[in-house]
């Protein structure tokens, strides 16, 4: 796991259902980035990876949502407190 925010790379799978519909582009897991300046990693991993990003409001914070022209795959949230870190969910 990569801490202070540095680079990943999402090596993105693809799950089809018997009919050919894509279920999931991550079935594997989902990466959540903990970043105290949000706007900075969103700038340098959309420049670098060519990711896209919807921001939604959750009630006082920001969540972003991190998409490679598919599903998400990832999310980005200010951390409260602590250094900055990649935080991943298996399932």
């Amino acid at each position: 796991m990569l801490s202070g925010g540095g680079p990943y790379i999402q090596r993105a799978s693809t799950q089809y259902s018997t009919d050919g519909d894509t279920l999931m582009t991550n079935p594997f897991a989902y990466m959540e980035l903990h970043r105290n300046s949000p706007e900075k990693a969103k700038s340098f991993y959309g420049d670098l990876m060519g990711w896209d990003f919807s921001d939604m409001d959750m009630g006082g914070a920001t969540y972003t949502m991190v998409t490679n022209g598919a599903e998400p795959f990832a999310g980005i949230a200010a951390p409260n407190g602590g250094p900055a870190h990649w935080l991943p969910y298996l399932w």
